[in-house]
């Protein structure tokens, strides 16, 4: 009995340490995109004035998001919902943290929605706050989907449906002109 609980009990530790684990990346430089988080890429699309690509996190991901372009944070906000799984159409109801960025290629939005495990996405960043490419935002514990929106007539994104991507490092896209 004491053997198995042991046995259980560093499983857990073990799937912790896997799971929270935070490598330094290395992040390009120039005009290129990166991803904002690590997982498979499961949507492209435009939606109004912004060109959305959808990333999602399996449990071996790192969960760590990070800054796909550098800006100035213009709002942080927490929006309470539901625990739909985060692969499907109505994780729109999901709870989620929306972070806006200034940036120079206009307003970008990145999205950290919680899924079926997730419970909880802890941000790092505060208004007026100025962050690099590549700067960690947050994470999302336990956690499961982020889209990044960016204004689509400013980029071009490079990756496709089905690409497994790393936070920081995988570039998605570049800048194909600036905001004026």
């Amino acid at each position: 009995m004491v053997y198995a609980i042991s046995l259980i009990s560093l499983a857990i530790t073990v799937l912790l340490i896997i799971f929270f684990r935070d490598p330094e990346r290395l992040i390009p430089g120039g005009k290129s995109i990166v991803s904002p988080a690590d997982g498979k890429i499961i949507k492209i699309g435009v939606i109004g004035t912004f060109i959305r690509v959808s990333i999602f996190l399996n449990i071996y991901d790192v969960h760590v998001n990070r800054s796909p372009i550098s800006g100035t944070v213009i709002q942080v906000k927490k929006i309470s919902g539901n625990k739909y799984p985060a692969y499907k159409d109505y994780s729109k109801y999901n709870e989620r943290v929306v972070t806006r960025l200034k940036t120079k290629i206009g307003i970008v939005n990145i999205i950290q929605i919680t899924g079926i495990v997730a419970r909880k996405i802890e941000n790092y960043l505060y208004n007026g706050q100025i962050i690099e490419k590549g700067y960690r935002i947050g994470i999302m514990k336990f956690g499961s989907r982020c889209d990044v929106l960016f204004p689509k007539n400013n980029v071009v994104i490079t990756s496709n449906i089905g690409d497994r991507v790393k936070a920081g490092s995988s570039i998605i896209g570049f800048i194909k002109k600036l905001y004026k």
